[in-house]
């Protein structure tokens, strides 16, 4: 019998056991990762060429194009941040009708169906209205006195005016017809005759900052009813309702917000 010197013995054993530990952890790492319908085959005949792995395409969640993603009824921490993004005056996380009007507003804005609904194309439009609006929130840092001052000389010279629903000036008036005549005679610029759209194109401003020449809107319900021009001290010119004359009255509700005319 050939005899094999313990020293000789023992390197073969230890070399035939490293060659069984790593064959299968070769095999396994040029054959992927193993999963459920997979198996790791120990010699190099069961490697799978590269071409013929199992690929799994990522996860993706495609955008939505026309689905509807918020209307009505819906609620939560999403309408919230639409909410503050559409600017509501108290927003609670619910979407009700006077949410659904401003987005109908920046929809019009936006020459949209007026839906009242967020989908893809109305939540890229209000992106684009909000830039818009932060573009005149950096103009409106710089209306002058001598403009805001233009405007009350307007408002006071076009004072005494009957109101008349749909009258657009200079002989009569209704009460968005009233500012948007006055805003354009003193400054030359373009609002729109309604008041909840005049809400939707101008830079809402706190309390604190609005001055005499800044607009007032009165809301009842999330909904804009009633637009004036600021006075000061608590007071406005407005063309008020059927059977009165355009002038200085109060501002008679708490229900009101500012904004000025970039």
């Amino acid at each position: 019998m050939l005899r094999v010197p313990n020293r000789s013995l023992a390197f073969a054993v230890g070399f035939g056991l490293v060659v069984a530990l790593v064959t299968p952890v070769v095999a396994q790492a040029n054959s992927g990762v193993a999963g459920p319908d997979q198996s790791v085959g120990t010699g190099p005949s069961t490697q799978l060429p590269v071409t013929q792995l199992p690929i799994t395409p990522p996860l993706v969640h495609p955008e939505p194009t026309t689905g509807v993603v918020l209307k009505v009824g819906s609620r939560g921490k999403a309408v919230l941040t639409l909410e503050k993004r559409v600017h509501v005056l108290r927003p609670d996380r619910i979407f009700d009708r006077g949410t659904a009007q401003r987005v109908k507003q920046i929809q019009h804005w936006s020459k949209l169906p007026r839906t009242g609904a967020v989908d893809t194309v109305t939540n890229r439009a209000i992106s684009a209205w909000d830039r818009s609006r932060a573009g005149r929130s950096v103009a409106a840092q710089v209306v002058t006195t001598r403009n805001l001052n233009s405007i009350i000389a307007a408002a006071r010279q076009f004072s005494g005016r009957p109101y008349v629903a749909g009258g657009a000036g200079p002989n009569v008036f209704d009460c968005s017809g009233f500012t948007r005549y006055v805003i354009e005679q003193a400054i030359s610029r373009s609002l729109p005759h309604q008041s909840a759209q005049q809400a939707s194109v101008v830079h809402h401003i706190s309390a604190s900052q609005a001055k005499p020449g800044d607009l007032v809107f009165f809301t009842h319900g999330g909904h804009v009813y009633h637009v004036g021009i600021y006075a000061g001290n608590g007071r406005l010119y407005h063309a008020s309702r059927p059977g009165t004359r355009s002038g200085l009255g109060p501002i008679f509700s708490s229900s009101h917000f500012f904004g000025r005319v970039a």
